[in-house]
């Protein structure tokens, strides 16, 4: 059987479907898993400048104690050129060929579609990811209180039961979509009010 060790320093909720996938793996008998919260480290060296777990937008995976994977979840086309120079595979949200080096394309594929998800029942990954992480234990009461709260579904939380639902075959058909902009300079996004004008996303 595979061993999977994750390295579940991120807190983003970009990074959350991986953890659930990899969480529901292991739950299943699929993969062993190992996961650690710390920043993955090679050969000596920390991958990906230190971040804090908000802020780190990605997720670095050890296929047997050998392969290494990473997961890019942030919004940019660009590529994390100390993760793309280590690893074996890298999967990238928001995939533009174009911006692949010549010398990585090989190893460089789409990630597909992303969104915040998590398994909605308590396992033990979920739990410790919840519970264990350093910057919960340095918001110490409030930040345990959140995710309490979250994991016992207090509020809404995209788990797999609310974020999906088998169709309704007599249902007349209909399309939702919706979807924010952001403003690559860092200004305020505008999009449009379906009137000719314009409105701030929020």
């Amino acid at each position: 059987m595979m061993h999977c060790t994750m390295y579940a320093y991120s807190t983003s909720p970009h990074v959350s479907q991986l953890y659930t996938g990899f969480s529901l793996l292991a739950a299943n008998g699929k993969i062993n898993l190992t996961q650690k919260f710390e920043h993955f480290v090679h050969v000596g060296i920390e991958s990906i400048l230190k971040l804090r777990p908000q802020d780190l937008n990605g997720l670095f995976v050890i296929l047997n104690n050998e392969k290494i994977i990473f997961y890019d979840t942030s919004d940019t086309p660009n590529l994390r050129n100390d993760a793309l120079e280590i690893c074996d595979a890298y999967f990238k949200r928001s995939y533009v060929a174009a911006s692949i080096p010549d010398g990585y394309k090989s190893r460089v594929c789409p990630l597909g579609f992303n969104y915040e998800l998590y398994a909605g029942k308590l396992n033990r990954y979920e739990v410790a990811r919840f519970l264990l992480r350093k910057n919960a234990l340095e918001n110490f009461p409030w930040e345990i209180i959140r995710r309490t709260a979250e994991l016992v579904s207090l509020g809404f939380l995209p788990t797999i039961g609310n974020m999906c639902a088998l169709p309704i075959p007599n249902q007349d058909p209909c399309v939702l979509f919706m979807a924010r902009a952001w403003d690559p300079d860092g200004e305020s996004a505008k999009v449009s009010d379906g009137k000719g004008g314009a409105c701030a996303d929020q």
